[in-house]
């Protein structure tokens, strides 16, 4: 006979709803004591003390009738109390008011009783003050001991005895509602006891759901570590366990068929990824040709050999600017002509700019500006970077960026490392590019070729790219604002090649 089994889906909601009616029902028994209980008693009880305060309000006036000097006494002190009196008294008139039912006729009578006589002490009283107010001292005494007295006698007993009824019927209502409190207790007992019930079955519930996902999860990591003779899941538990651990069986398998099968790919893939390197070598030499060919389009042996003549010509002439000038060129062609290796130290690269800057000052004066700061260490300055990356950059700046500026201007370069990475920041504060002009350089920038023709900015970013895939080379401007050319390349640190 086939097992019967209950979803995990149907449990956890059936004992979550469960657990939401009790919730429910809890909230409508605290609103229900607090109708039928709690508001009833606070009343009674707001009830006996509003009486009890009225009384001891009243009494108050008596011994203040009755210890009054009619002849003497102080009539401004005695009318402001015994005002403040009476107005409090009225603010617990309500109080006196009780609804008439067949089980309480005496306190109904009595509270008729009592307010038709507190109305008529407020008009005698009324009196008696206007007396007083107005001198009528010997009147107001005669109105007190004639009327007034003897309905404050009247009155405070009366008010006693409404108050020994309304206890009387407080106890009794205490009573009937303590009982419903009582029953409203049970109910709460049971339904609490159910709740924990319910919360147990889903906390069940979600207990076999977490123990589940931590064996899929095992498991996972086990296929991810590429174990698969892991035993399979055992399919048993809720409905969905049981399907879920058939699918993953099954994925499983499948899976373990699938790794084989691209095993056997592999080596095939693998002779031909080492023809590819091959290839890619191949390509790189040829790339390098093509840049030692950029390098060697004039003989700079014979031009550097032409210029120490001309230098010390001007030496032995005396024109001194001249010769920094040529001394400058000379260091510019040395450079070319020996830095044969791809990767030279930023440290060389710096001072090629230096040069190069030496001979656009030499032109524009004051109108031409260089300048650069570094963050690295001492030793970070021999840190390896492509030959030619500074230079083509730097004079692009003085050229379009600088000199047409009628201001001039300033070339700033940044050196950094950050998580291994080096990082170099050329800008200038020269006339910078409108939008049409940065969209093409862009653009060469993102073909990543080789130029054939000069070492410009376009194959200066395609050789850092080519550095790494974490190497950038990226140009912002704005028109009127300046440049600014970012680099990042691997940070290396090696011997330069003789």
């Amino acid at each position: 006979m086939k097992e019967r089994r209950i979803s995990l889906a149907s449990r956890v909601y059936g004992s979550l709803v469960a657990f939401l009616i009790c919730f429910l029902l809890q909230l409508g028994l605290i609103s229900f004591r607090q109708y039928y209980v709690m508001y009833p008693q606070n009343n009674m009880i707001s009830h006996v003390q509003d009486l009890s305060s009225f009384i001891s309000l009243n009494e108050e006036s008596v011994d203040a009738y009755s210890s009054f000097r009619w002849d003497y006494g102080d009539i401004d002190d005695f009318i402001s109390q015994e005002r403040y009196r009476n107005i409090e008294k009225t603010k617990y008139l309500d109080s006196l008011s009780v609804e008439y039912d067949s089980e309480n006729k005496e306190e109904y009578l009595l509270s008729r009783s009592s307010m038709n006589l507190y109305s008529t002490y407020l008009s005698i009283s009324n009196e008696i003050m206007d007396l007083l107010t107005s001198g009528e001292r010997t009147k107001a005494s005669e109105v007190y001991y004639d009327k007034l007295s003897y309905c404050l006698e009247y009155l405070s007993s009366t008010m006693r005895s409404l108050l020994e009824e309304t206890i009387i019927r407080t106890k009794i209502s205490f009573l009937k509602t303590q009982g419903i409190n009582d029953k409203i207790d049970s109910f709460q007992s049971v339904i609490t006891l159910f709740s924990l019930i319910f919360a147990a079955m889903l906390s069940l519930g979600m207990a076999s759901l977490l123990t589940s996902i931590r064996t899929f999860s095992k498991q996972s990591k086990l296929l991810g570590e590429g174990n698969w003779n892991i035993p399979d899941i055992k399919e048993k538990g809720a409905l969905e366990i049981v399907y879920m651990a058939k699918a993953f069986n099954k994925m499983k398998h499948g899976m373990k068929n699938q790794v084989q099968l691209l095993e056997e790919k592999n080596t095939i893939q693998e002779e031909l990824f080492e023809k590819e390197k091959e290839s890619l070598s191949l390509q790189s030499l040829l790339e390098e040709e093509r840049l030692q060919q950029l390098r060697s389009r004039i003989n700079p042996h014979f031009l550097f050999n032409t210029l120490n003549v001309i230098k010390f010509s001007a030496h032995d002439e005396g024109a001194e600017k001249t010769e920094d000038m040529l001394e400058s060129m000379a260091l510019l062609y040395r450079y070319a002509l020996g830095s044969n290796s791809d990767s030279v130290p930023v440290s060389r690269e710096l001072r090629i700019v230096v040069a190069l800057a030496s001979l656009y000052k030499a032109r524009f004066g004051e109108k031409i500006n260089l300048k650069w700061e570094s963050s690295l260490d001492e030793d970070l300055y021999e840190v390896m970077v492509p030959s030619f990356i500074l230079q083509p950059i730097v004079e692009n700046s003085f050229r379009h960026g600088i000199v047409p500026n009628e201001k001039g201007g300033e070339v700033l370069i940044s050196i950094s490392s950050h998580n291994q990475m080096l990082s170099i920041v050329v800008s200038d504060n020269g006339v910078g590019m409108d939008e049409e002009t940065l969209i093409r350089v862009r653009e060469r920038i993102k073909e990543k070729k080789l130029g054939s023709e000069h070492i410009g900015i376009g194959n200066v970013a395609a050789r850092v790219q080519m550095l790494s895939p974490d190497s950038s080379f990226s140009v912002e401007s704005k028109i009127n604002e300046g440049t600014k050319v970012i680099m990042k390349m691997p940070l290396l640190i090696e011997k330069e090649e003789n």
